[in-house]
């Protein structure tokens, strides 16, 4: 899955706030989702889509959960989601976004954020 590697944008801030954003779009790499892993680097983040709900069974650490609709619209954030839990989405939710526990806080994202997934470099705003 490595070429699936993207980045979020926050387009509020007009900054990268997800450098390294995995792709998970097939109905196995939704369902592996972040199980097998240790921990998460800071600049580290899944990006699931379709997504109707997460759950952190079998995992080994807690993590930030964000959902977005399909404006690009935070519309829920879950912090802090200990392992063994279940995060069901709004009504709408076209994405979750999980990241490393603490970081919505640390690179300031929050309900009514508007971000955009990347391929590299500067948003196309051309579309």
């Amino acid at each position: 899955m490595q070429n699936d590697l993207r980045q979020l944008w926050d387009l509020e801030q007009g900054v990268i706030i997800v450098p390294k954003l995995q792709m998970a779009a097939s109905v196995w790499q939704r369902s592996a989702g972040l199980l097998g892993k240790k921990s998460l680097d800071t600049d580290y983040g899944m990006w699931i889509a379709p997504c109707g709900s997460i759950h952190t069974f079998f995992m080994k650490f807690a993590i930030d959960v964000v959902f977005i609709n399909g404006k690009g619209e935070v519309t829920h954030i879950i912090p802090d989601l200990q392992p063994w839990r279940i995060g069901a989405a709004p009504a709408k939710t076209r994405a979750a976004l999980e990241l490393p526990a603490g970081a919505c806080s640390r690179i300031g994202l929050k309900v009514g954020s508007r971000v955009l997934v990347t391929t590299s470099g500067t948003p196309d705003f051309k579309g």
